[in-house]
């Protein structure tokens, strides 16, 4: 059996039971989908059954004053979501029935490729991929995929595999299948791969990378720096290295590379110690922010399996070091 058959058969016996769900109306799928933008699921539900009674079908929508559809909108927050459904109302209303084509939806002012393919799947019931944060982190994981799902190019990537995984399968079930698995049991910490009823297909989890994938990695300014920091091991014992000039002279700290991936990180740190590391797990994001200077830390565990002349150091001996805040919490929190 393929993992979309077995996604979607657990989809089937675990699926959420929402309001827009019970509908294949474009209009009302889409104004679900334009609620769903930045908003939880749950605070979603109360909001969308409110504004659906008074404003059951796109020329409704259209008639009303904008004061008005602000009032239904009312606590849902990022109000420029209210305006630009108000403004594609009219346009479709305008142009005589609503969209049902991708290219056609892309028209609609508020509604990107995510949003389209949703309507397409959901109402129209072609098969287009609706790939958000939730699929990507599934697809990472699913195919190994250990590029940055922040880069637009493997957003792009994951979207054509996406696309093409559908093929053959109902994309309703499928697409939303993918939202309450990753909702579920994909989860962006800790993944439940005992209950995963698509971990023998899973290559995260057959090279044991669960806690490793996605890399999610976003970008920053200029005034920004985005490391990949190191929690690495030997043992007992953490590495730990003396700066000698720079922002933080003479404390010492952890290793850290301005890098997008921590496999990168593992090929610089060869480069630097001629030492081979292996990576553990994904341990947290942290910000620490300086005068003129904010660092985006991606903390790692990495493991050495010879100390081989790293200045590694003992609980005993870090107490008495001087160690930066802005790596010290990481240490406090995983060491």
């Amino acid at each position: 059996m393929t993992w979309q058959n077995q996604l979607i058969i657990w989809y089937q016996n675990n699926k959420r039971h929402l309001p827009f769900r019970e509908t294949n109306d474009p209009y009302k799928i889409w104004v679900s989908e334009i609620m769903l933008q930045q908003t939880t699921v749950t605070a979603v539900v109360d909001y969308y059954k409110r504004f659906i009674e008074r404003f059951p079908d796109v020329e409704t929508l259209a008639e009303a004053e904008l004061q008005e559809v602000y009032k239904y909108w009312e606590g849902l927050g990022y109000y420029r979501r209210a305006k630009n459904l108000h403004l594609s109302a009219k346009q479709i209303v305008t142009n005589g029935q609503f969209p049902d084509t991708y290219e056609d939806l892309l028209t609609l002012t508020g509604v990107g490729p995510y949003t389209a393919a949703a309507i397409m799947a959901f109402a129209y019931h072609q098969s287009y991929g609706a790939v958000d944060g939730n699929v990507l982190r599934v697809i990472a994981r699913l195919k190994a995929i250990k590029s940055n799902i922040m880069d637009h190019v493997t957003v792009k990537h994951i979207t054509s595999i996406v696309n093409e995984d559908i093929s053959g399968y109902d994309p309703s079930a499928f697409n939303q299948g993918l939202m309450d698995f990753a909702n579920a049991i994909c989860t962006p910490r800790n993944p439940k791969c005992d209950e995963c009823p698509i971990r023998e297909s899973c290559t995260a989890y057959q090279q044991h990378l669960e806690n490793v994938l996605p890399i999610r990695i976003k970008k920053v300014k200029r005034t920004e720096s985005s490391f990949i920091t190191g929690i690495i091991t030997y043992e007992d014992s953490l590495m730990l290295v003396q700066n000698s000039a720079g922002l933080l002279e003479n404390l010492y700290g952890l290793i850290q590379f301005e890098v997008d991936s921590p496999y990168s990180f593992i090929e610089q740190f060869k480069e630097a110690y001629g030492v081979d590391l292996i990576i553990d797990c994904f341990l947290d994001d942290y910000k620490h922010v300086f005068t003129h200077k904010t660092w985006y830390m991606h903390a790692y565990h990495f493991i050495v399996n010879t100390p081989d002349h790293l200045p590694l150091y003992s609980r005993e001996d870090i107490k008495k070091l001087p160690i930066p805040t802005a790596h010290l919490k990481i240490i406090k929190n995983h060491y």
